[in-house]
């Protein structure tokens, strides 16, 4: 997955909605750019979702150490089970 150059979050806005999180940036901008290559199919969605979370997850294993996240071997076979099932994991 490519990713954006570290200063152009500044142009990324979060918002946190009913359905998860939604990302939206200026169409011109790289971060537009970045969300509107991610967004062409179903499977690049998907891996969008997949390496945003996993990123997300490594960032707070980074700061708040692993012992206080729940257990990714766990976790990822849920998350599988969760593809394969249409289930909803609840954590």
């Amino acid at each position: 997955m490519w990713w954006p150059h570290p200063d152009a979050f500044s142009d990324l806005t979060v918002e946190d909605t009913e359905g998860g999180w939604e990302f939206s940036a200026p169409d011109e901008s790289e971060c537009g750019q970045w969300l509107s290559f991610y967004s062409q199919s179903e499977e690049l969605s998907e891996e969008f979702q997949r390496e945003v979370i996993s990123c997300l997850l490594n960032h707070c294993d980074k700061i708040n150490g692993e012992s206080k996240i729940p257990n990714r071997t766990e976790r990822d076979r849920v998350h599988q089970e969760e593809d394969s099932s249409g289930a909803v994991p609840t954590y």
